[in-house]
């Protein structure tokens, strides 16, 4: 619950302990960046800051009832939103329910701190709800919205916001972060490799057996495509489709996958690649020019952003998988 616990952002961080000393944190902030590089950390590290008693150069001292308090998740001046329900969604209800909540002062601190994590998933009822909020935000309370696709945000709720931008982490930090929850340093440095600086997909890579099956997927979908039958194609696209929790990591690692041809193909070796120790990779490096392996990367870059845009996700995947065939355009269709 403090600044230091919060890996590979410095400037981030120091941007808002800037503000912090100076006296003027904005009302409202918004981290951006890519899901799993700090920014919910960064948020409950304001959080503690804010109500910590005895702060020692802009953070929490972390030994204060309060941070003991800030870090079981029991201070009743922190409050963390999240989606919920089986839309996944921050509702009007929740939005309602905060409302009330802010008609009251801080119970124990100066200030209190509401995280929306995952604000982006706000309905447009409860995202109107909260602009209300935004534009006339109680005393003493500070508001972060955590998101990794804020373009979904209202733009009025933007505007009222002032943003700060998480980078993607570097490899090295996010193997150290890896080899900290105890994962082999091997295994680590391969997860990394492949996270697209993500600390949370390292993780998720690089549980037993999950590296291996998500890339053998990834790769599946690739060699279908190769196979320039269309029935495959679009049999690999419905079979993915059905598995909605692996899209999205399998769309990333056969992003990856198409890049790192391309870039093999340019030249670079392989072993400074993510896929480089796949033998695989030379094969569709040598299947396509650079121009066309890249076409390729941006068939499933487009599939992604369709995805975001709550598009119909058979229909994107199939799209995808036909545009990634040899010689295809990716506007056909």
């Amino acid at each position: 619950m403090s600044f230091s616990d919060v890996k590979g952002q410095p400037r981030a961080i120091a941007h808002v302990q800037r503000t912090m000393a100076s006296g003027k944190l904005h009302h409202a902030l918004l981290f951006t960046g890519p899901d799993g590089v700090g920014k919910l950390a960064c948020a409950r590290a304001v959080a503690a800051a804010l109500i910590c008693q005895a702060p020692v150069a802009g953070d929490a001292c972390g030994v204060c009832d309060a941070c003991h308090k800030a870090g079981a998740d029991l201070h009743p001046d922190i409050l963390v939103v999240r989606p919920q329900g089986a839309g996944n969604v921050i509702g009007i209800g929740e939005v309602r329910d905060l409302a009330a909540r802010l008609g009251y002062p801080p119970h124990e601190a100066p200030a209190r701190t509401i995280i929306l994590d995952g604000a982006d998933r706000l309905t447009v009822e409860a995202s109107n709800g909260f602009l209300k909020t935004l534009e006339e935000p109680p005393s003493r309370t500070y508001f972060v919205l955590v998101s990794s696709a804020p373009d979904r945000l209202l733009v009025t709720i933007l505007s009222r916001c002032q943003r700060v931008l998480f980078a993607p982490l570097d490899r090295a930090t996010v193997a150290a972060i890896l080899v900290e929850r105890g994962i082999d340093a091997g295994r680590a440095r391969q997860a990394a490799a492949l996270s697209g600086g993500s600390a949370a997909r390292a993780l998720s890579l690089a549980a037993e057996g999950e590296l291996e099956r998500r890339r053998s997927r990834a790769r599946a979908l690739a060699q279908a495509a190769a196979s320039q039958k269309f029935k495959a194609a679009v049999d690999a696209a419905a079979e993915l489709a059905q598995a909605k929790d692996e899209i999205i990591p399998t769309l990333d690692l056969l992003l990856q996958w198409y890049r790192d041809a391309a870039a093999l193909a340019a030249g670079l070796p392989a072993a400074d690649l993510p896929s480089g120790d796949d033998p695989g990779l030379a094969d569709e490096a040598a299947s396509g020019s650079i121009a066309e392996l890249s076409r390729r990367a941006g068939a499933v870059l487009e599939a992604q952003t369709a995805l975001i845009a709550y598009a119909n996700a058979q229909l994107a995947l199939e799209r995808m998988m036909i545009a990634c065939r040899p010689g295809a355009d990716i506007h056909d269709g």
